[in-house]
């Protein structure tokens, strides 16, 4: 049986992890890290420390987890910058060995190369960029999708 959850929060699951190019572990890619569950729990902790951090006798442990979490994910994602950053004939064979071979996953990569020209080095691109616009995504749109599927039904207005 499908849920909001396994449609509306893992289909954004899926659409950071293309465009991020984030270790997501699937049938297509068994070598990825976090299954979708994982990845889309890791970035709601993160989230939640941030922007829903209301409660002060939890926000220690809290703060604590989401510190290593995002610290994980950071140098995932930054080893993956580094990656991308490779010039020239270098970067061309290393895309032929990507797994995902998609719009989504070609735009990241070229997102990610601009990000490059600027002078941001994989650091500042992973920690500083990517990160954050990836935690703040998926989340935020899960949360859209499920109150929208939980909304009551109302009458449409006719003439």
């Amino acid at each position: 049986m499908l849920t909001s959850f396994s449609v509306g929060n893992l289909a954004h699951v899926h659409f950071a992890a293309n465009v991020f190019s984030l270790p997501l572990k699937t049938e297509e890619n068994p070598r990825g890290i976090f299954s979708e569950q994982e990845l889309w729990m890791l970035m709601s902790v993160i989230f939640t420390a941030i922007f829903f951090d209301f409660e002060p006798a939890k926000s220690p442990p809290l703060r604590k987890v989401a510190t290593k979490l995002s610290t994980m994910l950071g140098k995932l994602i930054e080893a993956n910058v580094k990656l991308v950053a490779a010039t020239s004939l270098a970067s061309t064979l290393i895309d032929g060995f990507r797994e995902n071979h998609n719009a989504l996953a070609d735009y990241g990569i070229h997102m990610i190369r601009r990000l490059v020209e600027t002078g941001l080095g994989p650091y500042e691109i992973a920690f500083s960029q990517v990160m954050p616009t990836a935690i703040a995504m998926v989340p935020n749109q899960s949360q859209v999708v499920s109150r929208a599927l939980l909304l009551p039904s109302r009458p449409t207005l006719t003439m």
